[in-house]
């Protein structure tokens, strides 16, 4: 049996990690990296694990010795090893293999993260899930210009390549040296000195050279803030064992024992999703909403401004600019918009939306009074939630006559 969401809040020092991070997401995203390994994309569609897909190499090589040398790696966590003994068997048909394995993906889930606002992602992944989803972020690499990747911008950092230069992926030690040049060295570190870093999907292979870096922070007694990992255990007492071994790298972990299709997995994931936001992040969050709009991902931007018409927002800019978004939302999803009804966002969610965030608009602005002229469009097409929008439209009404 897995390990629950409910489960992890009962113990005081997990709950006290879990709420942690969760704040950090709501109120400083832009002090958080994530850290996202195989399971992650493995969760969200039907790409194979790292160690999955190793185990697959393995199953295909003649000298059975290397196989079982293999096995045993895998067995003992050093994934690492593996990949570097696999290269050095197979050379360029190891990255032929990577290209058809994680080279074209179908996603099941929706990619959660995109929630966290978190201006750095650093992936060890060769597939382009992130990439492709959260598609406003720019993409680097470690070859990059190290200046690039301290740009004020949303980034993805593929810390091994990518598949679509399959080229670029990193397998080795001797390719992880080429890869991280002196001054990668020091922004992988100064990521660790100065940003909390959540690890999601990750195995933590100790052999991986960023130990070195939260080494060298350790070496010289630099305070660093505190970094977390989402990890998959088989059980207590390798919770127990992982949680030990990470600790001394400053890595608290959140361990959990997976239920079928990772279930659980998920449920931690949209735990950690802001219910409500620090105000002072709202522009953050209303250029994330009109991304997703833009690109047709209606249930995340029903998500995200369900959850800002939850906050206070207090500002007049602020509401103005919340009261634009919710007039551009409520045009497409009034006007019968295909994308939002194969999303299926029910009628009752709407009406429910546009009630939550009467109270954020400015009153006197031009999109309050448009709201008022889209509630009774919806009313006289004769919309199956009528009779909410009538109630929703009094009320706007009385606010109208009370801000003249």
């Amino acid at each position: 049996m897995g390990t629950s969401i409910d489960e992890l809040l009962s113990h005081s020092f997990l709950a006290s990690r879990i709420w942690q991070i969760k704040n950090t997401i709501a109120s400083e995203p832009d002090k958080l990296v994530l850290w996202i390994g195989a399971g992650h994309s493995s969760y969200l569609s039907n790409l194979p694990t790292w160690n999955q897909f190793l185990e697959g190499c393995a199953d295909k090589i003649n000298d059975s010795d290397a196989a079982k040398l293999i096995r045993s790696l895998l067995k003992a966590g050093r994934m690492q090893l593996a990949a570097e003994y696999l290269h050095n068997l197979l050379g360029d048909s190891l990255l032929n293999q990577i290209s058809e394995s994680f080279g074209n993906y179908r996603l099941t889930k929706d990619v959660r993260i995109s929630s966290y606002c978190a201006t750095r992602i650093i992936t060890t992944n060769y597939d382009s899930i992130i990439e492709d989803s959260l598609n406003w972020y720019d993409v680097y690499n470690p070859y990059d210009e190290v200046t690039d990747l301290f740009d004020p911008t949303f980034q993805v950092i593929k810390l091994h390549g990518t598949v679509t230069n399959p080229r670029s992926c990193v397998l080795s030690i001797s390719s992880y040296a080429k890869a991280y040049n002196r001054d990668f060295d020091w922004y992988l570190t100064n990521t660790f000195l100065t940003r909390t870093v959540l690890f999601i999907g990750t195995s933590l292979d100790k052999s991986e050279p960023f130990f070195n870096y939260i080494l060298t922070l350790k070496k010289y007694k630099l305070e660093h803030p505190e970094h977390f990992a989402i990890l998959a255990v088989r059980s207590n007492d390798e919770a127990k064992k992982r949680g030990k071994e990470l600790a001394k790298y400053g890595i608290n972990i959140i361990p959990f024992i997976p239920t079928s299709e990772f279930q659980n997995f998920g449920d931690i994931l949209d735990f950690l999703q802001p219910k409500v936001w620090d105000p002072s992040r709202l522009a953050t969050r209303i250029f994330m909403i009109d991304q997703f709009i833009e690109n047709k991902n209606y249930s995340l931007a029903n998500t995200f401004i369900k959850y800002l018409s939850e906050s206070v927002i207090s500002v007049d800019t602020d509401r103005r600019k919340f009261g634009d978004l919710m007039i551009r939302y409520l045009r497409l999803i009034t006007n019968g918009e295909q994308d939002v009804v194969s999303q299926r966002i029910s009628d009752m969610e709407i009406g429910n939306l546009i009630s939550s965030s009467i109270d954020n608009f400015d009153h006197k602005s031009k999109s309050f009074a448009q709201l008022e002229k889209i509630l009774d469009s919806s009313l006289m097409k004769n919309h199956p939630n009528r009779n909410q929008f009538a109630i929703i439209k009094t009320r706007v009404s009385k606010i109208k006559m009370r801000s003249q």
